[in-house]
């Protein structure tokens, strides 16, 4: 079962991947040789996915965060949204909540794996969402090894 995401670990730069206040971070990735740092400040990182021939079935959602400057590096949530034909979002397959106080434990790799909803009849895509609040002092959080499969 291939992974639906695009450029996964970052190893090509942000490619595939549409960011603000996002940059490629190549010290101490969770896999390869990159990572993608979010902040300092507000970030926010998505890709949209076709899933046009899945349709009614639910998705395997993992990621890999870490908090490598920070001990407040802000709070993270990540979405799996469901988008029709004309880009627009008709659901929500997937929201979790990651408080800040839980990635900031420096240096450590925390690894998050969760299923979606099954994805609407009309659904044409899947939008994956990191979105990075502001936090304080060196504020960045690491995503690494984003992974895609339906179930």
């Amino acid at each position: 079962m291939p992974n639906l995401v695009q450029n996964p670990g970052f190893e090509a730069g942000l490619a595939g991947w549409t960011a603000t206040n996002v940059t490629p971070a190549d010290v101490n990735p969770f896999e390869g040789t990159a990572a993608a740092r979010l902040g300092p400040g507000i970030a926010s990182l998505f890709q949209d996915i076709p899933i046009d021939g899945y349709k009614r079935l639910s998705f395997l959602l993992s990621f890999a965060v870490e908090a490598p400057l920070s001990f407040n590096p802000g709070d993270l949530t990540v979405q799996v949204q469901w988008l029709d034909a004309t880009g627009t979002v008709i659901g929500i397959g997937l929201s979790l909540f990651i408080p800040s106080a839980t990635t900031g434990t420096q240096f450590f790799w925390l690894t998050y794996v969760d299923a979606t909803e099954n994805a609407p009849i009309n659904a044409k895509t899947a939008r994956i969402i990191f979105s990075k609040a502001q936090g304080s002092g060196r504020d960045v959080l690491d995503v690494d090894k984003v992974v895609l499969l339906r179930v």
